[in-house]
């Protein structure tokens, strides 16, 4: 079974942008998202 994860960048100008991504890549793509997060959260508490 394959697993399609859309995943959406908001970007610093505002635009939001949808890559697809398929197996392995989407389970990066889950990871990177998550330590994006706790990095822009932990910005965001400064």
């Amino acid at each position: 079974m394959a697993v399609t994860v859309l995943v959406r960048f908001a970007r610093e100008d505002g635009v939001a942008v949808f890559w697809p991504l398929e197996g392995g890549a989407a389970v990066a793509a889950a990871a990177l998202l998550v330590v994006a997060r706790s990095r822009l959260a932990g910005k965001a508490a400064v």
